[in-house]
């Protein structure tokens, strides 16, 4: 009834180590887990109901470190001296030790608000502990290699660990993986599938950490209650490194994976092999990608929140920013994703040659395209509109770049365009892609001269720009094409530029005349007109090489 908790655990030690003694002869397993059992729950009790930091720290400390040593000694001991393997129960006492003996000190470290940093520290001694065995068994050679494996493993675990405690943000995203490219490293080339599957989990927690890296540095921009603003450099910042850094570390998984593929048989490899030379490739562009997106995207939204002007100044209900700002940012990242899906089409179908890429690269090259048409085109029209009416000219600058942004973007987009022509003569992708291809050509074609139509029609200030302009371009189209069509015996051709025609007379017929004037009417009637005849003609002169076509086609 003393109250004594040091003289308590001093004769519970000397118990434990009479244990350790015995430890040394016999493997008597009764006798060592009720000893921890009850050695632990003693502990922990009093840990929880009656320990005091001003106290007991101390003693604390002292008298876990010592039952943990014990039990460490008393579990390898016999093992080791015997030579015996460590079946799946020793594995789960001596982990069990090691989390309870880290789990009370982190606590105690935590509780104590002059040791509240050491947390990290204790992590990192812990990791020392089971270096020093594992050195110890290595040199001696006293265990097979499993039990070495699994205190290696400890090692790395609290070390892994002691990283997010210790350190804060992206350092603890980049030591995560270059701890698993150096496992990788080891467990492929080494051939040991243990440290490869370690490498795993730490590829995981680094991915996660980096997204959440990324999702929390890009917003920590914008007006400071100073009245400054903070701004993030492009390129120039922490966590672009961080990223390149990341970038290079999974290259480096991707080559060292690639090159021990080619080393091995295949009788040799992991069953995990096949799915992660498929994941490795997939995170390599999807980190690259990602990285360049977000620094355009803080770069073109702070120079937005930058252009806010108070409401009393601009006198106006409309937007108090440069909204011009918003469509750069709209068309660049769409420039942006044509340009990176475009130079990784020229490395699939010039080096690599992957099926499954190149089918993967198409789409994503189709969705981009429809991007482009859908919104890259509306962006650069609203910047058209706003250079020419300049309605903020006396607090935004319209720059020239307003227009000069559309032709740039156009030639990224004749580039991608290419691309997907390419494919579609690739050998190693097993579609017929030559019609698909026509379609989207044509279509494309059609929407960028429209487009371009109207840009030049709102620079000369003329009206009613979809209506009368528009028709008339589409049938000039529409004759190029069944003229083409005839020309190389292409019915498919001709069949798209008819719908075509029929789109037109159906727009003119409900959509154009109803508010047009004489003049206009007649001129879009006549004009359709006049090339309704030209392809009638076009079919009677050439009808007999025209059947022959299709006649080829049927058969």
């Amino acid at each position: 009834g003393s109250g004594r908790v040091d003289i308590l655990f001093t004769y519970i030690a000397i118990i434990n180590i009479g244990i350790l003694v015995v430890s040394i002869k016999k493997y008597w397993l009764t006798l060592y887990y009720s000893s921890f059992g009850m050695t632990w729950v003693i502990y922990c009790g009093w840990l929880g109901f009656s320990y005091h930091s001003g106290d007991h720290f101390n003693i604390a400390i002292l008298f876990a470190t010592i039952f943990y040593l014990i039990y460490y000694a008393a579990f390898l001991g016999y093992k080791l001296l015997h030579r015996k393997q460590f079946a799946a129960k020793d594995v789960i006492m001596l982990l069990l030790n090691s989390f309870i003996y880290f789990g009370a000190g982190c606590f105690l470290l935590d509780d104590n608000y002059t040791t509240r940093h050491l947390v990290g520290l204790f992590t990192v001694v812990n990791a020392l502990i089971h270096f020093c065995i594992t050195v110890l068994i290595f040199r001696l050679k006293l265990a097979d290699k499993n039990l070495f494996y699994l205190i290696s493993g400890l090692v790395l675990l609290f070390l892994t660990i002691a990283i997010p405690i210790q350190l804060d943000g992206n350092w603890v995203t980049l030591l995560w993986i270059g701890e698993a490219v150096i496992l990788f490293w080891i467990g492929k080339s080494k051939n040991i599938p243990i440290y490869e599957k370690l490498s795993y989990p730490l590829m995981l927690l680094a991915t996660i950490s980096w997204m959440e890296d990324f999702s929390l540095f890009y917003k920590n921009f914008g007006l400071l209650a100073d009245g400054t603003f903070h701004y993030i450099t492009p390129i120039w910042n922490s966590q672009f490194l961080h990223s390149a850094l990341l970038i290079a570390a999974v290259a480096g998984l991707t080559f060292i994976n690639l090159k021990q593929n080619k080393r091995y048989a295949k009788e040799n490899l992991s069953v995990l092999n096949p799915l992660l030379s498929t994941l490795l490739p997939i995170a390599l562009i999807i980190v690259t990608f990602i990285t360049f997106f977000l620094e355009i995207t803080s770069y073109w939204t702070q120079a937005l929140a930058a252009s806010e002007i108070p409401r009393n100044i601009t006198d106006s209900y409309g937007p108090n920013k440069n909204m011009d700002l918003r469509d750069f940012r709209t068309i660049w990242l769409i420039n942006y994703t044509m340009v990176f899906l475009g130079i990784l089409s020229l490395i699939n179908i010039k080096k690599i040659k992957n099926e499954m890429l190149g089918y993967v690269n198409l789409i994503l090259n189709l969705l981009i395209s429809l991007a482009f048409l859908l919104i890259g085109l509306w962006a650069i029209s609203e910047l058209r509109e706003s250079y020419i009416q300049d309605d903020m000219s006396q607090f935004f600058n319209h720059s020239w770049w307003n227009m000069g942004v559309r032709y740039l973007s156009l030639l990224l987009f004749a580039g991608l365009s290419y691309t997907i022509y390419l494919y579609s003569k690739a050998t190693f992708i097993k579609l017929e892609l030559k019609q698909m291809y026509s379609i989207i050509l044509h279509v494309s074609i059609v929407w960028i001269l429209s487009s371009e139509l109207l840009n030049i029609m709102h620079f000369s200030g003329t009206s009613n720009n979809y209506k009368l302009a528009l028709s008339i371009l589409w049938g000039v189209y529409s004759l190029s094409l069944i003229a083409y069509g005839i020309w190389k015996d292409n019915s498919f051709l001709r069949i798209g530029a008819i719908g075509l025609f029929s789109l037109t007379l159906i727009k003119v017929f409900f959509y154009d005349i109803a508010h047009l004037s004489t003049i206009s009417k007649t001129i879009v009637l006549v004009s359709l007109g006049v090339l309704l005849l030209i392809i009638s003609f076009l079919y009677n002169k050439y009808k007999h090489l025209i059947s022959y076509d299709d006649q080829q086609n049927i058969s």
